[in-house]
């Protein structure tokens, strides 16, 4: 039998997708915003 892929288990997996997603953009733009403070402080 292939395996079932129930509806919940999609969205779970499309959410911790979206989360990961929206973390390392926020992490990439705090250092962006960190990097262009510091250069504007040097």
């Amino acid at each position: 039998m292939p395996p079932v892929i129930t509806t919940s288990s999609v969205t779970t997996n499309v959410i911790t997708r979206l989360d990961a997603i929206s973390n390392d953009t926020w992490r990439n733009s705090r250092s962006g915003m960190v990097q262009k403070t510091t250069t504007t402080w040097v």
